[in-house]
């Protein structure tokens, strides 16, 4: 018996060797089929999974199919489903199989390919632990709702999705929303400002704009963050609201908030009151662009 399970790890170990020669000789798609095949010997262990999502990210790196970095994925959970804690081996490939992954995911929700954005965000939840905002919007949840008051009744806003993505059914007051707002273009900024007689805060500035849909918002960014549905940047239609500030972990503070004023192919405007120009839209050619950018938490979506 003893003598027995000594051969198989011996076997076990001689295949891997030959795994890893294979894989530093860069015959990744031979490597791949030796591995599937071990796979199906030996399948509960992790590292023949784990060696064919490292040559799925090598060639995903040659050719840049989306396909391949898939495959990686999908490898990588069994590894992980076999294992159930951090593996080290190809740490370095894992880390930078997360980065393309959060790089490709916006732009199949842009592609409409929403079967591909849920796998591939449900594999970095169940890899990487990364349940960002597109992983909220794909897989909603209704386990934290926030009350807020619309034309005086109270209601509960899921952080899930309520309403259809292309805001088909509020087009309308969208376009009355997005429309009013310019009329405050170049309002000067004033702190805790929310009334166009003295001027606007961030805050102010949008629980104004929404005051004329009568629905009541407070007049908080932190508090704003807490209301609505979270929306993928790369989803945001005008109207929905983006929040800046900082974060550490799972926590977050909020220090500004701005609205949706258009998203063109994926090139985003917004509106919002700032501290040094007052009310007015910034976009990509803005000098205070990349301020934001690198300051963005997530969007939510209230209409």
């Amino acid at each position: 018996m003893l003598l027995c399970v000594s051969l198989t790890a011996f076997a076990q170990q001689k295949e891997a060797e030959q795994l890893n020669d294979l894989y530093i000789d860069g015959s990744y798609e031979k490597c791949i089929k030796k591995a599937q095949k071990y796979t199906e010997t030996y399948p509960k262990k992790y590292q023949f999974p784990l060696y064919v999502a490292a040559c799925y990210w090598q060639l995903y790196k040659t050719d840049k199919a989306t396909s391949n970095l898939m495959n990686a994925l999908a490898q990588l959970k069994a590894a992980h489903d076999l294992y159930g804690k951090k593996i080290g081996k190809f740490a370095a490939e894992q880390k930078q199989i997360h980065v393309a992954a959060i790089q490709i995911g916006p732009g199949l929700l842009r592609a409409g390919d929403n079967d591909g954005a849920k796998a591939l965000y449900g594999y970095l939840a169940a890899v990487y632990k990364d349940t960002t905002e597109e992983y909220t919007w794909l897989y909603p949840s209704s386990k934290n709702a926030t009350k807020i008051t619309i034309a005086g009744a109270n209601v509960l806003v899921n952080d899930a999705p309520t309403l259809d993505p292309d805001h088909s059914a509020n087009s309308s007051l969208v376009d009355k929303l997005i429309l009013y707002s310019t009329n405050f273009l170049g309002l000067p900024y004033r702190y805790a400002g929310c009334e166009p007689s003295t001027g606007f805060d961030c805050s102010g500035f949008v629980s104004y704009l929404y005051k004329m849909l009568n629905i009541k918002l407070p007049h908080s960014s932190q508090e704003l963050s807490y209301v609505g549905s979270p929306v993928p940047l790369a989803m945001v239609k005008p109207g929905d609201l983006l929040f800046y500030g900082t974060r550490k972990g799972s926590s977050y503070r909020t220090q500004h908030v701005a609205m949706v004023y258009s998203n063109t192919n994926g090139k985003l405007a917004f509106i919002h009151s700032s501290t040094s120009q007052g009310v007015v839209i910034d976009d990509p050619q803005s000098a205070s662009w990349d301020y934001w950018e690198k300051r963005f938490l997530f969007a939510k979506r209230v209409l």
